[in-house]
């Protein structure tokens, strides 16, 4: 089905006296790859929930090939327009194939459409496999396969890559592009401004709810873009190699269940950032749950007083999204008070009483970041901490990373992202099939 030409027409969102759109207006045209970029915070996931129907918009109106959509996500889906959410819709108990199945009621397409239309990605889906065992690379392939079997005319990816590894990333934006040059019109949000410019035909540059400007890619830069969405573009200097005295030992860990973590040896010292890489799926998650002790391992790991635990999955592992800042803070064993936290973290919420499921994501993983550093932890655990936030965020969570061992921390960063690695660890080790390699060649062959 070919795509459409999606218009939004002076739209405004309030949120009681928040304005989070203000008087929006952009065309995305069939054919091409529309970026939507910005800081956490700035507007764009509103705007991509106005154009699917999942909200209404305070003023404004949104047109289809000139005529206008009402009536909400069903009648936007009825005129072909499909969203990817950034946060999964899956039900864990559920299998792959049921989950399809649930997901494509709505929609004349089958389970078998959808599976082929893996093959054709070169996903490897396995129909039978129970959803809370995927990893969340595996997860956000099916849900991108719900919103692309029913063959949509537009598709918005709301961070589709975000918690993809870079082969993986690559092989989605090489599909983006071929959507675009089957006509159909496709809407990306992302932060990584590399992956914008690989794939986008135009970018719009979205800040405080207001539309900065909309550009051609060939005709701007990453500099440019970032500097209409925080000022500069916020670059973050190379570690070095850092002299340690004392140093935290893992040795010969072995992760039950069936995990590939089985006779892990590394040590890394206090007042050190420690990358760990590697392509998701090699038994990070495992790793990290291992060393935090939140999951049964055995082997011999050096005593602390204190370790603090950054999960990958904010949503799921790291926060209790019903409650506020504080009740989130209280969790951890340490002294820390929302008023406080939301100054030093720059955290975006009037107060501590504010229910962490309604802020952004930058400002969720700065709640979990303030209680984990909070505990003044001797090992800090973190894993993909900068996924799905944008520069600013990034580069401040990755500073407070890097200030937790310079005060002496032993840090364990666990990152699918090469440059995040670079921009931190003092030295890098690569996880392949559960076991640690030197190289990322060496891992990537393993």
């Amino acid at each position: 089905m070919p795509g459409g030409s999606l218009v939004a027409q002076e739209l405004s969102v309030n949120f009681g006296s928040l304005k989070a759109l203000d008087r929006v207006s952009l065309e995305f045209r069939s054919g091409e790859v529309h970026a939507v970029v910005g800081e956490n915070g700035a507007g764009k996931s509103t705007l991509m929930n106005v154009l699917a129907g999942f909200l209404n918009p305070s003023s404004g109106q949104i047109l289809l090939d000139g005529s206008t959509i009402t009536g909400g996500a069903p009648a936007h889906r009825a005129r072909g327009i499909e969203m990817v959410h950034q946060h999964f819709r899956l039900v864990p108990a559920f299998t792959v194939e049921e989950n399809l199945r649930l997901g494509l009621m709505r929609s004349q397409a089958s389970v078998a459409s959808a599976l082929d239309l893996a093959t054709k990605l070169d996903w490897n889906i396995s129909p039978g496999t129970q959803c809370s065992e995927l990893g969340v690379g595996e997860r956000q392939r099916i849900e991108i396969l719900k919103a692309l079997a029913s063959s949509p005319q537009i598709v918005i990816f709301d961070e589709p890559t975000a918690v993809l590894s870079e082969s993986e990333a690559e092989g989605l934006l090489d599909s983006l592009k071929g959507l675009a040059a089957r006509g159909l019109t496709v809407i990306l949000i992302a932060h990584k401004l590399a992956e914008v410019f690989a794939v986008a035909d135009r970018i719009s540059v979205l800040k405080g709810g207001v539309l900065q400007g909309t550009f051609e890619a060939v005709k701007t830069s990453p500099d440019e873009v970032a500097h209409l969405m925080i000022g500069s573009s916020l670059k973050l200097a190379a570690a070095s190699e850092v002299e340690t005295s004392k140093t935290f030992e893992c040795r010969n860990l072995h992760v039950a269940g069936g995990c590939p973590i089985q006779d892990v040896s590394f040590e890394v010292g206090f007042g050190e950032v420690l990358g760990v890489g590697g392509v998701d799926g090699n038994g990070q998650v495992e790793l990290a749950e291992a060393l935090a002790g939140v999951r049964p391992s055995e082997g011999s790991l050096t005593p602390v007083g204190s370790i603090g635990y950054v999960p990958q999955d904010r949503h799921v592992d790291g926060l209790a999204l019903s409650m506020s800042i504080q009740e989130n803070l209280d969790i951890a064993d340490c002294e820390v008070v929302a008023d406080g936290a939301i100054l030093e973290f720059e955290i975006k919420a009037q107060s501590g009483r504010v229910k962490t499921g309604t802020l952004s994501g930058g400002n969720q993983q700065k709640v979990v970041l303030a209680r984990e550093l909070g505990r003044k932890p001797e090992l800090l655990v973190v894993v993909n901490p900068t996924r799905g936030l944008d520069v600013r965020a990034a580069a401040f969570v990755l500073d407070k990373i890097r200030i937790a061992a310079k005060d002496g921390a032993a840090v364990i960063l666990i990152s699918t992202d090469r440059e995040e690695l670079e921009a931190i660890a003092n030295r890098t080790l690569f996880l392949a099939a559960g076991r640690l390699v030197d190289s990322a060649t060496e891992a990537l062959s393993a």
